[in-house]
């Protein structure tokens, strides 16, 4: 069964492969810098039964969000949650 997941380099990317170079190039080695640099955050769908990520999709964080999320992250102790409007 598939299920949508954050993105999680625990994850076997090495076995992805999409048939666009791309693409697989991004999971397998930018995914987890755009998601350390809060540029993106990555979805997976997972599959449960191979343990293995049938397909992806980042989502941009915008730039406001994102100066929002680094300021408060360095500044605050209290979890930083961003509501879209």
């Amino acid at each position: 069964m598939l299920s949508v997941v954050k993105f999680d380099k625990s994850f076997d990317r090495e076995s992805f492969d999409c048939g666009v170079a791309v693409l697989n190039d991004f999971l397998k080695i930018r995914a987890s810098q755009y998601i350390k640099r809060y540029e993106a955050v990555v979805y997976c769908a997972f599959d449960d039964q191979t343990q293995k990520i049938a397909g992806f999709t980042p989502c941009p964080i915008p730039p406001f969000a994102k100066l929002m999320t680094l300021f408060f992250s360095k500044n605050s102790t209290q979890p930083l949650r961003l509501v879209a409007c």
